[in-house]
């Protein structure tokens, strides 16, 4: 019976508490109990605390090149370009072009202090991204900490600490890397827990099961490469097509959908065409379809001409038929001298030059990446190599990418190694491909990075 009495008055206290709470007055906001007439002026006092707070404890500390630098970036007659340091430069042009600039030096003191984001000028960059969206902040900064010591998941937890109340796929993440506005609008979309069909913008229509595929895309795909990963896989196709399409142009540009789409469903109904014909076979339809010519009709005078075949269709066709187009194709550019004399100026990117080992114990090797600057370049290139860069004279001559080599010198002579296609908007390789279209090997690669990192250039995710 004791027993009873005793949870008959658990009960009737916790009905009494409730009951209290019910009638009890709303409680102040804190920044009423501290004394501030509204929130922004209490803000604004958190920021000033914050900077403090952090400036003591940088001073306290060793690394204080942060506190230099904030400083250096208030004098007006300061010039970036004028600081040697990459990271401070980098730093110091972010406070003077942010339109939020107090919050950034807030940010970038809490983050100095708790983080190594602030030795990548890569992560800087994404930093300011960030703050330029502190209006969609869903917490504060200085409720942040980190869980581990790698800059790049570093990096992940700080956004979505402070954009996310839903998950959002890690490869989002390379939206804050690369200054993209609009896919940044994409992250925020998804992290308010909206459906990416509704985000503005989309290059494409994605179907439900489009969308769903796109949130499930590898860590180690770009934004773009994930919408054509959530097309194939909707579709009907797998992995292995979806990794051969990032070699393609289709990762790159969306127009066209409804027939690029058709060529998908192409591919994935012949699951035995061996998919090192992908890149080739997008090359050649696109040149068919869409690609106009400058067609020499007299000495020194030219003339625009359509498509090929405008009205070029997959109904109908069987992969052995539309290989034997795509090889005579290649024969075709290979002797083709119509447009050879097309030129075009150079790309912002300098060439490279690097040399290995001594002449006097014979090993030396000299490794160099030039870009290519004619029509007749590209087709010998192609010719060496054994592939289809001959085709991409007009959008060399656009401005729309850059194609360079990469050779290496020895004591045997000149070897071609690899061709590597650049996009100059976004400065990024998204091809490098050598004789007959295969895969750079480890040392290839090394050269590549180093030519990247020196003229700011990102490789596209597949190439590294």
């Amino acid at each position: 019976m004791g027993n009873i009495y005793v949870v008959n008055d658990i009960r009737m206290a916790r009905r009494n508490n409730a009951a209290k709470k019910r009638y009890l007055p709303a409680e102040a906001p804190e920044y009423r109990k501290k004394g501030f007439a509204s929130l922004s002026k209490y803000r604004d006092w958190q920021l000033e605390q914050n900077e403090v707070e952090a400036r003591r404890r940088l001073a306290a500390g060793k690394r204080k090149s942060i506190l230099r630098t904030l400083d250096i970036a208030n004098l007006s007659n300061v010039r970036c370009r004028d600081i040697h340091d990459p990271v401070q430069a980098e730093i110091c042009r972010a406070l003077k072009r942010s339109r939020f600039s107090r919050i950034l030096r807030a940010t970038l003191l809490h983050l100095e202090s708790r983080s190594k984001l602030l030795q990548s000028c890569e992560y800087i960059k994404g930093i300011c991204a960030l703050v330029d969206w502190c209006c969609s902040w869903r917490r504060l900064i200085e409720d942040w900490r980190p869980q581990s010591h790698n800059p790049g998941r570093q990096f992940a937890s700080l956004l979505r600490h402070l954009l996310a109340d839903f998950d959002v796929p890690v490869f989002m993440d390379a939206a804050w890397l690369s200054d993209n506005k609009l896919q940044q609008a994409w992250f925020v979309h998804i992290a308010g827990g909206r459906n990416i069909r509704s985000a503005a913008g989309l290059p494409v229509p994605l179907t439900k099961k489009m969308a769903h595929h796109f949130l499930r895309a590898p860590v180690t795909y770009g934004i773009e490469e994930a919408l054509r990963w959530g097309q194939v896989h909707a579709l009907g196709g797998d992995k292995r097509l979806a990794d051969a399409l990032r070699d393609t142009r289709l990762v790159r540009h969306f127009e066209h959908n409804e027939f690029w789409l058709s060529v998908l469903r192409f591919f994935i109904a012949h699951p035995f065409l061996d998919l090192m014909h992908v890149n080739p076979i997008v090359d050649f339809i696109q040149y068919q379809r869409f690609e106009q010519r400058e067609v020499f009709v007299a000495r020194g005078v030219t003339e625009t001409q359509p498509p090929p075949q405008p009205n070029f269709s997959m109904r109908g066709r069987s992969p052995e038929a539309l290989l034997r187009q795509v090889e005579g194709w290649h024969r075709r550019l290979g002797r083709e001298s119509s447009g050879a004399s097309l030129q075009w100026q150079r790309s912002p990117m300098r060439e490279y030059s690097r040399s290995e080992g001594s002449s006097e114990k014979g090993n030396r090797r000299i490794w160099t990446i030039r870009e290519l600057l004619s029509a007749r370049e590209l087709i010998n290139e192609g010719r060496r190599m054994q592939h289809c860069v001959a085709s991409y004279a007009r959008s060399c001559y656009a401005g729309r990418s850059s194609i360079w080599t990469l050779e290496m010198c020895d004591d045997i002579g000149t070897h071609k190694l690899l061709t590597i296609e650049v996009a100059n908007v976004g400065r990024r390789i998204v091809q490098a491909r050598g004789k007959r279209n295969r895969m750079p090997s480890a040392k290839e690669l090394s050269i590549l990075r180093y030519w990247a990192a020196r003229e700011d250039i990102r490789l596209a995710p597949h190439i590294v």
